[in-house]
């Protein structure tokens, strides 16, 4: 069988998720990596500041290996305004190393958990706000219905 069964993570302002920043291919491992500045800028208060960030490297599971076993579950949440326009990109345009996001799209089980404002620039699903109507509605392409999850706490 092979690969991870669950996968919980954020994507970032730039679309990166688990470390995996703009440019991460999807077919990338685990590995060390380095981190784009976008990327320090989010979680430097994670990494002890911003300096730390800066020059520490990180461990990353790579998009690859989240995405290896098809069966994976895998949930990512974004919350705010600023996250509208990379939840958008990742959902609704090509799928692209330029926003690691979007490569999650290939897992029949993937789900966005989004408040308000956060799927505010989503097309047709925006005006989802009901987890009822979520679970009725067919399939919206190969991202999962449930990518509009948009009735947490905005």
């Amino acid at each position: 069988m092979g690969g991870i069964g669950f996968f919980l993570g954020g994507i970032g302002p730039d679309g990166h998720v688990a470390f995996n920043c703009a440019g991460s291919g999807r077919h990338s491992v685990t590995r060390l990596t380095k981190t784009n500045y976008a990327t320090q800028a989010a979680a430097a208060g994670d990494l002890g500041g911003i300096e730390a960030a800066r020059r520490g490297a990180v461990v990353t599971i790579g998009l690859g290996t989240v995405c290896f076993n098809e069966r994976c579950v895998a949930y990512l949440m974004a919350a705010g305004d600023a996250k509208a326009r990379v939840v958008q990109r990742a959902c609704e345009a090509p799928a692209s190393d330029a926003v690691p996001g979007s490569a999650l799209r290939c897992l029949p089980s993937a789900r966005l958990a989004l408040t308000r404002s956060a799927a505010s620039k989503l097309g047709a699903r925006r005006d989802i706000d009901a987890i009822a109507a979520l679970r009725a509605a067919p399939p919206l392409s190969s991202w999962s219905a449930a990518a509009a999850t948009a009735t947490a706490a905005a």
